[in-house]
């Protein structure tokens, strides 16, 4: 693979873990809220449609997706594995959306 292909990878990937990110917070704010209310994603979608039209051949986690045949649900929670590993305050914001009862 060349170099452009890794580079829009990476950001495919940081586009996508952002996406998630993005919707687990939204998710705690709504819980510490008690609102049923979720924010638009629209902003972290366009982000990864554009990281997604800039890569040359598929990304790694479509591959992964289709090798394993991942479900959207299913992909969703690798990319949550992955933003534990690639992020140091993910797991914070892990935890604050599983508030002890």
């Amino acid at each position: 693979m060349s170099k452009q292909w890794y580079d829009a990878n990476q950001q495919y990937l940081s586009a996508s873990i952002a996406l998630i990110r993005h919707t687990l917070e939204q998710y705690t704010v709504n819980l510490l809220n008690s609102s049923d209310k979720l924010s638009n994603n629209d902003k972290y979608e366009q982000d990864l449609q554009k990281a997604a039209e800039a890569i040359p051949a598929p990304s790694a986690l479509e591959r992964i997706c289709q090798i394993f045949g991942l479900s959207a649900f299913e992909r969703d929670v690798l990319l949550l594995c992955a933003a534990m590993e690639l992020s140091n305050n993910f797991s914070s914001i892990c935890s604050v959306a599983q508030p002890e009862e």
